[in-house]
C-alpha cells in the first residue's frame, strides 16, 4: 500500500514537473502531450483517491496549525506578553511590531489556505478521465496555490523567529538597565 502511495505521489509529481507542455504553433494554447493525458486517463481513480486523501490530511493540518497560530501563539503568548510590558510602562514597541506582522500573516495563511482549498475541490470534481486537460490545469493551478500557502507557513515561522528574538532584546535590555540602576 505504502508503495502504491508514494507511486501515485510520484506520479504527481511527474505531472506537475514535466515540460511536456507544448505549443502546437506559436502563440497558441500550449498542448498537453498525448503520453500525459493518457496518464492522466489511465490513473485517473487513483489519482483522485489520493487527492482526496492528501486533502483530508490538509484540512486537519490546517486545523492544528490555525490553532498553534492563533490560539497558542497569539492569545497565549504574545498579546498577554505584550500587554504585561505595557502595563509596566516599558517599551515594548518592537514586541508591538513584530506582533502586528505576525497577525497580518496569520489573516494572509487563512486567505491562502482558502484559495489552496478552493483550487484543490475544483481539481477533485475535475472528471479527469474525460477531462485531462482541465485536469491537468486545475492540477497545475492547486500546485501554485500550495506553493503559496508554503510562503505564508514560511513567513510566519520568521516572525515567530523574529519576535523570540525581539523578546530575547527585551529582556537584555531590562536586565542592563537594572543592573546600571544599581550602581
Amino acid at each position: 500500500m505504502r508503495l502504491r502511495v508514494i507511486g501515485l505521489v510520484m506520479m504527481l509529481a511527474l505531472l506537475l514537473a514535466s515540460g511536456s507542455v507544448t505549443n502546437a504553433e506559436e502563440k497558441t494554447e500550449p498542448v498537453l502531450s498525448d503520453k500525459i493525458k493518457s496518464t492522466i486517463v489511465s490513473q485517473c481513480d487513483d489519482l483522485i483517491a489520493k487527492l482526496k486523501t492528501i486533502d483530508q490530511d490538509d484540512i486537519a493540518t490546517r486545523i492544528i496549525r490555525g490553532r498553534i497560530y492563533q490560539t497558542d501563539i497569539t492569545d497565549r503568548l504574545m498579546l498577554p506578553l505584550n500587554r504585561r510590558v505595557t502595563d509596566s510602562r516599558l517599551d515594548g514597541s518592537a514586541l508591538v511590531s513584530v506582533t502586528a506582522s505576525y497577525d497580518a500573516a496569520v489573516r494572509s495563511f487563512s486567505a491562502s489556505y482558502s484559495d489552496y482549498e478552493d483550487s484543490m475541490t475544483k481539481l477533485i470534481r475535475i472528471d479527469c478521465k474525460n477531462e485531462p486537460t482541465q485536469f491537468y490545469d486545475a492540477l497545475s493551478i492547486a500546485r501554485e496555490k500550495r506553493l503559496e500557502l508554503a510562503d505564508s507557513v514560511s513567513s510566519l515561522q520568521s516572525l515567530i523567529v523574529s519576535y523570540r528574538d525581539r523578546v530575547n532584546d527585551f529582556v537584555n535590555s531590562e536586565i542592563e538597565a537594572s543592573d546600571d540602576g544599581k550602581e
